[in-house]
This record gives structure tokens, sequence and C-alpha cells, in this order.
């Protein structure tokens, strides 16, 4: 790749043959697929890029490093003000690993069957083939969720509230207006119910455990 190819290249991306164009650096790039042994070391946590890495076909690898960010920085929030035990940050290589072990070998199956079908990738299984599945239809397992598990990334997107899954979007009513579940998230726990009697409970929960709990009364019944 000499400068002058590196230019013929970026003038037929960019349809414009007389395209002044000039390179000023240029460094060589193979696409790898790659996975930490662990996540965590002590007080040493990996996240995107230094834990994983895949082909950048379906921009994946974007995404599950801002995941990554996502997963690991309110657990250490929490246990650095006290709410949370220590071992949930143990929780975040439980629920992260699978799903980068899962989403990068979905992203080398689409960089060789997509951009070069000489690309020398492993046949992985395991996984669903539809993008928005594998972006948003994930499930964490691990010792802070409740329930039995399930596949990481199963076939289809089926967003319904399971534990260790996305929240699904349901318009609600919720202070005299119609508003999105999603709207409803921000920055703690949140409990969303149609009775009294659990928002007071979970207040208390909240007051006595010292948890951080934002019980919202949703629904057509009486606030």
């Amino acid at each position: 790749f000499t400068d002058e190819v590196c230019a013929e290249h970026i003038r037929a991306a960019a349809g414009t043959r007389d395209l002044d164009v000039e390179i000023t650096s240029k460094a060589p790039w193979c696409a790898a697929e790659r996975l930490a042994d662990v996540y965590r070391d002590g007080r040493v946590f990996l996240v995107g890029d230094s834990a994983h890495e895949m082909p950048p076909t379906g921009a994946f690898g974007a995404n599950i490093g801002i995941q990554d960010a996502h997963n690991l920085a309110w657990k250490v929030a929490a246990v650095l003000r006290g709410w949370a035990d220590p071992r949930l940050l143990d929780t975040y290589e439980a629920e992260r690993r699978p799903l980068a072990r899962t989403i990068s070998a979905r992203s080398t199956s689409q960089a060789r069957s997509d951009q070069n079908s000489g690309y020398a990738a492993r046949k992985s299984a395991g996984y669903s083939e539809v993008p928005i599945t594998v972006a948003l239809g994930y499930r964490y397992t691990s010792s802070a969720v409740a329930g039995d598990g399930g596949p990481v990334v199963p076939d289809l997107l089926r967003l319904c509230a399971d534990p260790g899954s996305r929240a699904p979007h349901m318009e609600v009513a919720h202070g005299g207006e119609a508003i999105s579940t999603i709207d409803l998230y921000e920055d703690s726990f949140v409990l969303l119910s149609g009775r009294q009697d659990w928002s007071e409970a979970a207040r208390g929960t909240a007051a006595r455990l010292g948890v951080p709990i934002e019980a919202r009364l949703i629904g057509r019944g009486p606030a």
C-alpha cells in the first residue's frame, strides 16, 4: 500500500477521480478475533478493545465496548458508595465475557460472508444471524441476576422484562402522561408497579438498606 495506491482507493471510495489527496500517515492492520482470558485482576479491569478484538463488520465492537463501560461503571460506583458488596464487581466478567465471545463470533462470520469470501475465520455456532438481536437481545447470567438464566443471545429478539435482559418499550401512563417505560430508567434501580403498596414497600426497603430505588406508579388506576 504505497501512497499512490492509498490515494487511488480514497478517490474510488469518494467517487471523484480527480480528488486531491494527501497521505499524511498509514499503518498496517489485520482483522482478528481475540478475547481476554480474564476481565479482572484485583483492582484492574479490562474494558472495550483491551478485553476483546473483532472485525469491524456490523459495528459490534463499538457497541460492546460502550456496553462494557456501562456495565462496570455503576457497579464500581455502587461499591465505592458503600451500598453494594465488593463481590458485585465479579459479575462484570461473568456477564460481559460470554457476550463478547458470542458477538465476536457473529462479527467474524459476517466479515467472512460479506466482505471477503476468502477470509480465514473459524466457524462458530450458537448465535443469532439477526444483527439487531445480537446488539439488543442479549441476556446476562450471574450471581446478581435472578432466575435460571438462558441463552446469551436468543434466536429472536424478545424483550419482555426477563431477568438479565433489556427492559422493553411499552407505552404507559405515568403522572397523567403517556410515556415510554424506557424514559423511566435513569440513574438507579427502578420498580414499576400499578399498586401503591408495592411502591411503599420499595421505598421502605431503599431507606432500610441504603440502596437507591425509584418506585414509580404506572397504569390507569389511582396514583
